[in-house]
């Protein structure tokens, strides 16, 4: 009997002992799962902090580029030489705020690449006045009065001569305007103000590059304005063409840009340029002898249109429903036509904002945003012509507006885009 209930405890404690062996694998591996769990959730929660910093970082530094274009726009005494690099810091003390610089010349517009950390910015930058005059309209002293007929108005100075304005009336169109505050009207020059020499000189370079053998331009590419500028040969006409970034597009000929074609932010330089109808987009046009814009043509901002005064018929055209933001100059010369010639046209349905500098004859409707300078100013009319008169033309000098780089003046800038 004895015998039976030892083997019986013996048998218990066996059994016993194998249930605890087997709890305890269950726990080692319950263990092991818990503090691989762990691991992960420390690990997230380290990924998600290391995340949430660099996050922070990048904004930071985002923050510094957005201050170093105010900083340059506002800052007269910051200055930086073309096609240099240099370094700011904007904080002293904190390495973190030091944002570098590039500034290149583009048409009448600077580029401005900046660089701060591995977050890089690259701004089109205007000017925020387009001379010391700071002008709405801009005539040189004639000697004669100037005459305002029909729906005109001018906000902002007016330079004029010694004779001052006539509110008068054009065939059956009386002054229906605004007349012009005493206090805003300002004697002007003899002349206008010329454009810059730096300006001349860039601009007879980009006629010079145009005469040399260039790569034909393909149908699509983009570049950056952070690398080198791309100089390709055109023919005589741009179709299917979708091209953004510093491309200088480069004809001897005549050139017509159809208005199914893409381009941003290019320069296109030749003899004659016509632009087709409906056309879109940012460009700048340097013409030899003349440009013409068909109906319904928009040229964004940092847009502009330049030709040379090599001819006495040198010309600019709007035609219907045109928009140009950015800037248009016909430049002079000595050469004079026998009879009076419109070297720039601007219908009434047409708004230019931003500068219009005419040196010789300008025949103006519309609306100009901005500034206009003019040698003279005619209506041209089925019967004739009419000298020192406009006639339908609102110009006003709006705050907002952006101007070329093109005469002497303050150097405060400001970002176009």
């Amino acid at each position: 009997m004895k015998v039976v209930v030892v083997s019986g405890m013996v048998a218990l404690f066996v059994c016993r002992f194998r249930m605890q062996a087997s709890v305890m694998a269950s726990v080692l591996v319950v263990s092991t799962l818990m503090f691989i769990g762990m691991l992960g959730v420390l690990s997230l929660w380290d990924s998600e902090h290391l995340l949430a910093s660099r996050y922070f970082f990048q904004g930071q530094q985002r923050a510094h580029l957005s201050s170093a274009v105010v900083k340059y726009c506002q800052d007269t005494s910051f200055c930086i030489g073309f096609g240099q690099d240099t370094s700011l810091m904007l904080f002293p003390g904190l390495l973190s705020s030091e944002v570098g610089f590039c500034r290149k010349r583009w048409g009448l517009y600077e580029t401005l690449v900046l660089m701060a950390g591995d977050e890089k910015k690259c701004c089109l930058m205007g000017k925020a006045d387009e001379g010391y005059s700071r002008a709405a309209l801009y005539l040189p002293e004639r000697r004669r009065t100037l005459s305002i007929a029909g729906k005109s108005q001018v906000t902002g100075k007016l330079y004029i001569g010694s004779q001052g304005v006539a509110y008068t009336q054009l065939r059956s169109k009386f002054f229906d305007g605004t007349p012009i505050a005493p206090s805003d009207i300002c004697r002007s020059g003899e002349t206008l103000p010329p454009p810059a020499p730096e300006i001349i000189a860039y601009v007879r370079e980009l006629f010079r590059c145009a005469t040399e053998e260039w790569p034909e331009a393909e149908s699509f590419g983009q570049a950056t304005f952070a690398g080198p500028v791309e100089y390709r040969r055109i023919g005589q006409e741009i179709g299917t063409m979708e091209l953004a970034g510093p491309y200088v597009l480069c004809s001897t000929d005549s050139l017509y840009i159809r208005g199914d074609c893409r381009l941003r932010g290019v320069i296109i330089v030749a003899g004659k340029v016509c632009i087709g109808s409906g056309f879109q987009g940012a460009v700048q046009v340097f013409a030899r002898d003349a440009i013409w814009l068909e109906e319904r043509v928009v040229l964004q901002a940092g847009s502009g249109l330049w030709v040379n005064g090599g001819t006495p018929r040198r010309s600019v055209r709007l035609e219907e429903n045109c928009r140009v933001e950015g800037y248009i100059v016909v430049a002079g010369n000595t050469e004079r036509s026998e009879s009076p010639y419109a070297h720039y046209y601007q219908p009434a349905s047409a708004e230019v904002k931003g500068l219009v500098y005419i040196d010789g004859i300008a025949d103006v409707q519309g609306v100009v945003e901005g500034s206009l300078y003019a040698g003279e100013l005619y209506h041209f009319a089925p019967e004739g012509y009419y000298a020192d008169l406009f006639c339908d033309l609102s110009v006003s000098r709006s705050p907002g507006t952006v101007y070329p780089f093109l005469m002497r003046g303050p150097v405060e800038r400001r970002e176009i885009k």
